[in-house]
């Protein structure tokens, strides 16, 4: 069955769960481990970045239940390869083509808890979206009234997730923040002492 992932949005469309914001403005902390004297404001910077909101639909559509918007970084898969390759030579792992796509392989079926590969978007044998990546190691949260008007500022049609691959992805940033590991499992063999 062929059913579409994604639909275009006009610039004044209300902001909605599983809109791809194109350079959206957020903001970061750096590393300023260097001078402990350093002033915590200066740690903050400002930088553009492909998100997708995150926040539910439902909580967006009546205002007062949403002021912010969780939104989480998105790569095209190409340009997170090279960040995948660094961080994996920084630990000695393989980094040729096979572990790359073992690696993707690990991320379309949902094995890798802080990520989510996205299908990309073709109409009439044009890709308008490559192969994606979310990535929930990094997330943003930004004040909803500046971003509805970022969004209606910057007057781009948006590409938006449709059902059930919205869920799909929201499902599975829940899923990253739910992981519980115990310090204390309980044995195999339980049921024989009782």
């Amino acid at each position: 069955m062929n059913y579409p992932w994604y639909t275009t949005v006009e610039p004044g469309t209300a902001l909605s769960q599983g809109d791809l914001l194109k350079d959206c403005p957020t903001f970061t902390a750096q590393d300023r481990a260097e001078n402990a004297s350093d002033r915590i404001e200066s740690a903050f910077i400002a930088q553009k970045a492909d998100c997708l909101v995150l926040t539910q639909a439902c909580d967006l559509e009546q205002e007062p239940r949403a002021p912010f918007v969780t939104l989480a970084p998105v790569y095209r898969v190409d340009v997170y390869r090279a960040q995948w390759e660094k961080g994996r030579s920084a630990t000695g792992k393989k980094t040729d083509s096979e572990a790359w796509r073992n690696s993707l392989d690990q991320a379309r079926k949902g094995h890798v808890n802080n990520l989510v590969l996205l299908k990309e978007h073709r109409v009439d044998g044009l890709s308008l979206l490559p192969y994606q990546i979310v990535d929930f190691q990094e997330t943003y949260c930004l004040p909803r009234t500046f971003l509805e008007k970022w969004v209606t500022l910057n007057g781009q049609t948006r590409f938006r997730l449709l059902p059930p691959y919205r869920e799909y992805v929201c499902h599975a940033f829940a899923r990253h923040f739910m992981r519980i590991g115990l310090i204390d499992e309980i044995p195999l063999d339980f049921a024989s002492a009782l």
